[in-house]
């Protein structure tokens, strides 16, 4: 008898257990009904059934609905046992630009494998939820949810441009592209001579930069050129507060550019003062016509902030000059 009553409570904590870690579709029995309409509580669970809820079947709501809560609830779990382990991980990689005892460099190396196991270890849930969500939905219905669960950042909050990359819209004949290509192909040599510090990097392509621009390009190019990395310049600056937290849907970040563009051939006519009032109302017809409730909540205190950073009478940076582009933005891929 004690040895039945044993075994019933083993296999009670194993079932606790394997409903805490499991990664399942439909999420343990007795914790989520199977047969109605899970509740979950991330905001962005509640947009992704909300915005599917036309094109699913009941079956599919049911079924969505319990990946979601489970995967809430695996998340919630994880987060308990390992947001103070990862805190105190942090904590120890710090010390690397601080003061560090003997020895310290083995424990910050240790800190930051603990760490990268971690977070790689939350993602994976993340990659296991896309997974079950693409099992249970049709192509075009995940592909919709995909873009809620992970949205794609808008253009001007994925890093800067890497300046290189404004040569494919200039409409360059095949002379120009074969000299760009001997130019560089020079560059690359250069970088491969067993002088070649980590440091020369950066000057071989700052040097073979300028020999494209002043070598390989058109009076025209040059200015589309310019006209090309003012207007990114302004776009990173004046949406800087419209952030990728804010999980733009792709509407809205298309809408955003339409506002931004007609903004900024405005303000090439305009002189700086009058530039400021046009990007100022841009930000203001953005707050107002294309963010939600939230969106606009997100932003509150930060609204207008990265118009504030600009100088008082609108000044904004300089075009890059014709024959050089030395005040080109940081040539760091997207």
């Amino acid at each position: 008898m004690k040895r039945r009553s044993m075994k019933t409570i083993a296999v009670a904590i194993l079932a606790i257990l394997a409903c805490s870690v499991g990664l399942t579709q439909t999420g343990c029995k007795g914790r989520t009904d199977n047969s109605v309409v899970q509740k979950v509580t991330d905001p962005v669970h509640q947009q992704l059934l909300n915005e599917l809820a036309l094109t699913m079947t009941t079956e599919q709501k049911i079924h969505v609905s319990a990946i979601l809560a489970t995967h809430e609830q695996n998340v919630a779990q994880w987060s308990a046992i390992n947001g103070p382990k990862l805190v105190q991980l942090e904590a120890i990689i710090g010390t690397y630009h601080g003061p560090r005892a003997e020895g310290s460099e083995k424990d910050i190396k240790a800190a930051r494998n603990e760490s990268f196991k971690l977070e790689t270890e939350r993602r994976d849930m993340d990659t296991q939820l896309l997974a079950n969500m693409r099992a249970a939905l049709s192509e075009q219905q995940f592909a919709q949810a995909k873009e809620i669960l992970n949205p794609t950042p808008p253009p001007w909050a994925m890093g800067p441009t890497n300046k290189f990359h404004f040569l494919g819209q200039l409409s360059l004949t095949e002379q120009q592209l074969g000299t760009i290509k001997a130019i560089m192909a020079e560059a690359k040599e250069s970088l491969e001579t067993p002088s070649g510090a980590p440091m020369a990097g950066a000057g071989a392509m700052e040097a073979a930069w300028e020999r494209i621009v002043n070598e390989a390009l058109t009076d025209e190019n040059r200015a589309l050129l310019g006209d090309l990395m003012q207007r990114d310049r302004d776009q990173r600056m004046v949406l800087a507060s419209f952030t990728a937290e804010m999980r733009l849907s792709a509407v809205q970040t298309a809408n955003i550019m339409t506002i931004f563009d007609q903004a900024y051939a405005a303000g090439k006519l305009a002189d700086r003062g009058m530039k400021f009032s046009i990007y100022e109302a841009a930000l203001d017809e953005i707050t107002t016509n294309v963010l939600n409730d939230e969106q606009r909540e997100q932003m509150g205190a930060t609204q207008g902030e990265a118009m504030g950073q600009m100088p008082p009478q609108g000044g904004m940076p300089p075009m890059p000059p014709a024959e050089g582009g030395q005040e080109a933005p940081d040539d760091h891929d997207h």
